[in-house]
Protein backbone atom coordinates (compact mmCIF):
# COMPACT_ATOMS: atom_id res chain seq x y z
CA UNK A 1 0.00 0.00 0.00
CA UNK A 2 1.50 3.38 -0.99
CA UNK A 3 2.18 5.94 1.71
CA UNK A 4 -0.19 8.88 1.84
CA UNK A 5 1.24 12.29 2.64
CA UNK A 6 -0.75 14.23 5.20
CA UNK A 7 -0.31 17.97 5.31
CA UNK A 8 -0.52 19.83 8.57
CA UNK A 9 -3.32 22.39 8.71
CA UNK A 10 -2.21 25.88 7.82
CA UNK A 11 -1.66 28.03 10.88
CA UNK A 12 -2.60 31.66 10.47
CA UNK A 13 0.39 33.97 10.82
CA UNK A 14 0.81 35.97 13.98
CA UNK A 15 0.48 39.70 13.54
CA UNK A 16 3.61 41.78 13.84
CA UNK A 17 4.43 43.10 17.28
CA UNK A 18 3.96 46.82 17.75
CA UNK A 19 6.01 48.97 20.13
CA UNK A 20 4.37 52.10 21.51
CA UNK A 21 5.96 55.23 22.98
CA UNK A 22 5.81 53.81 26.54
CA UNK A 23 7.89 50.78 25.62
CA UNK A 24 4.90 48.44 25.54
CA UNK A 25 4.84 45.74 22.89
CA UNK A 26 1.48 44.32 21.84
CA UNK A 27 1.50 40.98 20.08
CA UNK A 28 -1.88 40.22 18.50
CA UNK A 29 -2.80 36.59 17.86
CA UNK A 30 -5.68 35.55 15.62
CA UNK A 31 -7.22 32.49 14.00
CA UNK A 32 -6.53 29.15 15.65
CA UNK A 33 -4.13 29.11 18.61
CA UNK A 34 -2.58 25.65 18.42
CA UNK A 35 0.81 24.19 19.24
CA UNK A 36 2.50 25.64 16.15
CA UNK A 37 1.09 29.11 16.89
CA UNK A 38 2.27 28.85 20.49
CA UNK A 39 5.83 28.01 19.40
CA UNK A 40 5.82 31.00 17.03
CA UNK A 41 4.54 33.19 19.84
CA UNK A 42 7.33 31.99 22.13
CA UNK A 43 9.81 33.11 19.47
CA UNK A 44 8.14 36.52 19.30
CA UNK A 45 8.35 36.79 23.09
CA UNK A 46 12.09 36.17 22.93
CA UNK A 47 12.59 38.96 20.41
CA UNK A 48 10.20 41.39 22.15
CA UNK A 49 11.74 41.06 25.60
CA UNK A 50 14.91 42.85 24.54
CA UNK A 51 13.12 46.03 23.52
CA UNK A 52 10.01 46.14 25.71
CA UNK A 53 9.23 47.27 29.23
CA UNK A 54 5.90 45.46 29.09
CA UNK A 55 4.46 42.85 26.71
CA UNK A 56 0.75 42.46 26.01
CA UNK A 57 -0.41 39.24 24.38
CA UNK A 58 -3.77 39.96 22.77
CA UNK A 59 -5.86 36.84 22.11
CA UNK A 60 -9.14 38.68 21.52
CA UNK A 61 -9.26 37.71 17.81
CA UNK A 62 -8.53 34.01 18.35
CA UNK A 63 -11.52 31.99 17.21
CA UNK A 64 -10.34 28.62 18.55
CA UNK A 65 -7.91 27.59 21.28
CA UNK A 66 -6.22 24.20 21.41
CA UNK A 67 -5.34 23.14 24.95
CA UNK A 68 -1.93 21.99 23.73
CA UNK A 69 -1.20 25.52 22.47
CA UNK A 70 -2.10 26.96 25.86
CA UNK A 71 0.19 24.44 27.59
CA UNK A 72 3.10 25.35 25.27
CA UNK A 73 2.48 29.02 26.08
CA UNK A 74 2.31 28.29 29.84
CA UNK A 75 5.62 26.45 29.74
CA UNK A 76 7.23 29.27 27.78
CA UNK A 77 5.97 31.93 30.19
CA UNK A 78 7.08 29.93 33.23
CA UNK A 79 10.60 29.31 31.97
CA UNK A 80 11.10 32.94 30.93
CA UNK A 81 9.49 34.60 33.97
CA UNK A 82 12.75 35.64 35.61
CA UNK A 83 14.27 37.44 32.63
CA UNK A 84 11.23 38.91 30.92
CA UNK A 85 9.36 42.19 31.34
CA UNK A 86 5.84 42.11 32.75
CA UNK A 87 3.49 40.15 30.47
CA UNK A 88 -0.25 40.84 30.30
CA UNK A 89 -2.73 38.49 28.67
CA UNK A 90 -5.78 39.98 26.99
CA UNK A 91 -8.76 38.21 25.44
CA UNK A 92 -8.41 34.79 27.03
CA UNK A 93 -11.56 32.87 27.84
CA UNK A 94 -12.34 31.33 31.23
CA UNK A 95 -11.21 27.86 30.18
CA UNK A 96 -7.79 29.10 29.03
CA UNK A 97 -7.30 31.14 32.22
CA UNK A 98 -8.16 28.07 34.30
CA UNK A 99 -5.84 25.88 32.24
CA UNK A 100 -2.95 28.31 32.74
CA UNK A 101 -3.61 28.25 36.47
CA UNK A 102 -3.60 24.42 36.50
CA UNK A 103 -0.27 24.55 34.69
CA UNK A 104 1.23 26.84 37.35
CA UNK A 105 0.93 30.19 35.59
CA UNK A 106 -1.16 32.80 37.37
CA UNK A 107 -2.22 34.89 34.40
CA UNK A 108 -3.29 37.74 36.68
CA UNK A 109 0.16 37.91 38.26
CA UNK A 110 2.31 37.93 35.14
Amino acid sequence: MPAVAVEAPATPPLDAASLDANGEVTIAVDGVFDGASAWKLRGKLDSAKTKAKRIVLDFSCVREFADFGVSVLAYGLAERASNMPKVSLRGLRTHQMRLLKYLGVEADLL
